[in-house]
């Protein structure tokens, strides 16, 4: 196996002393977030056993830190495995910007050599209009931003509306995508049965697959204003209240059919 070598501006590590520096390679995808690494970018080429023997691969500095030491929900003690209920990674980040996050919070030198210029992929919230900003600033003020638009309980229903701070248009054609609506509901009986049988027959083992499996569903809706996330969490409300009306009408309905069945049955007796 050949020696770990690193690539691009040093961060300060011991590596960066010790091991040799090569050429960025460009274009190459990195092994942890897949997407392709850049000219301007620092990281490590290391060994990798897989399926196919070993091979050469590319890890941006950050993505290799957040495979060694979690994700910044874990490194904050909210995930599952510190005994919380959130996932290692906030689930709204790619898995490349959750890598600068948890970087960032770990304590990695990053700020060495980050773009503090803006770009069209981060954003904060000026009261409620979003302006763009640079990378580093954004996650200095995500961590401690108020991004929730409206949050509402109806029934077993949780309403959510919150300023993503990502810009979640992939065409690359509209406006900046950054709120977002969820509805989270409960996830039907025979789904979630399904769900957990296919957990069992993957390995995991008969008490954690429910955990797994989860118990609940979400609908997402997304938008470009804060007026546009107001007016859809409204909705999203209106939408849950209309469901449990419907799921009552057609309870008492069925009680009613069944009442008559009843009566009928015990009026030929």
């Amino acid at each position: 196996m050949e020696p770990m070598t690193w690539f691009g501006t040093s961060w300060g590590a011991p590596i960066n002393d010790t091991c040799e520096q090569v050429a960025v390679p460009v274009g190459e995808l990195c092994e942890w977030c897949e997407e392709p690494i850049r000219e301007t970018e620092s990281g490590i080429m290391l060994d990798s056993l897989g399926v196919d023997g070993i091979r050469r691969a590319a890890y941006h500095v950050e993505c290799q830190t957040r495979s060694v030491v979690g994700g910044y929900n874990h490194l904050k003690g909210r995930c599952m495995c510190c005994g919380g209920t959130e996932p290692p990674d906030p689930p709204e980040l790619s898995k490349r910007d959750a890598a600068k996050l948890a970087a960032m919070y770990f304590g990695l030198g990053t700020h060495r050599y980050l773009d503090d210029r803006d770009d069209d992929q981060h954003w904060m919230l000026d009261g409620h209009t979003p302006v763009r900003t640079s990378f580093l600033r954004w996650g200095l003020w995500y961590d401690t931003a108020d991004r929730q638009v409206g949050f509402a309980e109806v029934g077993p229903y949780r309403v959510s509306t919150i300023f993503l701070g990502l810009n979640h248009d992939l065409s690359g054609d509209g406006p900046p995508i950054l709120f977002e609506t969820m509805i989270f509901g409960p996830v039907e009986p025979e789904v979630l049965a399904e769900r957990i049988a296919s957990f069992t027959r993957l390995g995991v083992s008969e008490e954690l697959a429910p955990q797994v499996a989860g118990h609940e569903e979400a609908l997402t809706w997304r938008y470009a204003t804060w007026d546009e996330a107001e007016q859809g969490h409204q909705e999203g409300v209106a939408l849950v209240r209309l469901r449990l009306a419907a799921m009552e009408q057609a309870v008492n309905e069925a009680e009613q059919r069944s009442q008559a069945r009843n009566d009928h049955q015990g009026g030929t007796n």
